[in-house]
């Protein structure tokens, strides 16, 4: 009779510490990175969270009207943030979108969040970005991963750590090929590069001298345009200089002088007629 009271008794305290414990986990963080032919990237994270107790709960619920990134780390700590190192790559257009609870379960106090977190990243110059863009042959170039751009924990001895909830997935530009890969996923262990492939993940895994290159080749539509496209802009930052002020003013003092020197000459030929 006692025991069953006893028991009873500690299913109910077990119960109520579990009503009033307050927790967050993040329980996965998949980072989509979408590759354009320049290098730059357009990238996706979110990071799913557990829940469980009415303090947080309600801390989630109030942080929703506060989407900052410091705000979300405040209160679920430094794993809510980028995952590229600033100092090598440019972060645009950065946005925080935390999502409403789901799954919440009344009796347990429990429930699920998830935090949005979009940028784009771009290279600060050509020593600089996520991927280092390489000519190595007419119409074709290559798209090399710098390691130093990934933002994750290292190990001991140095190397980048994608630990078991965080999956790290890039996708290639339309048309490209992996050329090589390092670690090899396994899914890919038996495929012979190059191959073409719409998208390719790292997850688990201590990135031992990592590397990720991809391959694409322009038409010969896309190598003209790019031909002017660069041409114009040396020509726009060539005018901006004092040299190019110059030569700028100079023409048009020339332009000028013509007009007057025709317009001149033109007189000279009408008067000449009249006399006649």
């Amino acid at each position: 009779m006692y025991s069953r009271r006893l028991i009873v008794i500690i299913l109910f305290i077990l119960f109520f510490v579990k009503l009033q414990f307050s927790e967050f986990i993040i329980t996965k963080n998949e980072i989509t990175i979408n590759i354009d032919r320049e290098g730059n990237a357009q990238v996706v994270e979110r990071v799913m969270i557990s829940i469980s107790g009415r303090g947080s709960i309600s801390s989630y619920v109030k942080a929703l009207e506060n989407p900052t990134l410091a705000d979300w780390q405040k209160l679920l700590g430094e794993d809510v943030r980028v995952h590229l190192n600033p100092s090598v790559v440019k972060i645009e257009d950065l946005t925080v979108r935390p999502q409403p609870l789901y799954d919440y379960n009344a009796l347990y106090d429990t429930a699920k969040g998830e935090i949005i977190i979009k940028y784009r990243a771009i290279p600060y110059d050509n020593s600089s970005g996520l991927f280092e863009l390489v000519n190595v042959k007419p119409r074709t170039y290559r798209l090399i991963l710098n390691e130093e751009a990934l933002s994750f924990k290292r190990s001991v001895i140095g190397n980048l750590v994608i630990d078991k909830k965080t999956i790290l997935k890039f996708i290639p530009p339309k048309g490209a090929k992996l050329i090589d890969i390092n670690p090899i996923p396994e899914e890919l262990r038996e495929e012979k590069f190059p191959i073409y492939i719409e998208s390719v993940e790292w997850n688990d895994v201590v990135l031992v001298e990592p590397v990720l290159v991809f391959e694409y080749e322009e038409t010969i539509g896309e190598e003209i345009y790019r031909f002017f496209e660069e041409y114009s802009y040396q020509l726009i930052n060539f005018f901006t200089t004092p040299e190019g002020i110059f030569v700028v003013l100079f023409f048009v003092l020339l332009s000028l002088f013509y007009s007057k020197l025709n317009y001149s000459l033109t007189l000279l030929r009408r008067r000449g007629k009249n006399v006649k």
